[in-house]
């Protein structure tokens, strides 16, 4: 039987809170930009600010994300 198993991240959605997100980021506590992406899609903290640079690559440069806009987090959910 040739079986996937969905990663940790995607077997949490829904019931991960602020306390996962700073977990996966080593104590940090997360921003609420990436934080908002993360849990709404399901994803991890990484993989949301991957999305926020997607949407607007102008924005986001490299590093910490810690200010988002709205209109970038509905574009990178949408996205």
């Amino acid at each position: 039987m040739d079986a996937t198993f969905p990663s940790p991240v995607s077997r949490e959605a829904g019931q991960r809170g602020p306390q996962a997100l700073a977990a996966e980021r080593g104590g940090a506590l997360p921003w609420c930009g990436p934080a908002a992406i993360a849990l709404a899609a399901g994803c991890s903290y990484a993989e949301a600010c991957a999305l926020l640079r997607g949407a607007a690559p102008q924005r986001y440069p490299a590093g910490e994300i810690v200010t988002a806009y709205w209109r970038d987090v509905v574009a990178a959910l949408a996205g």
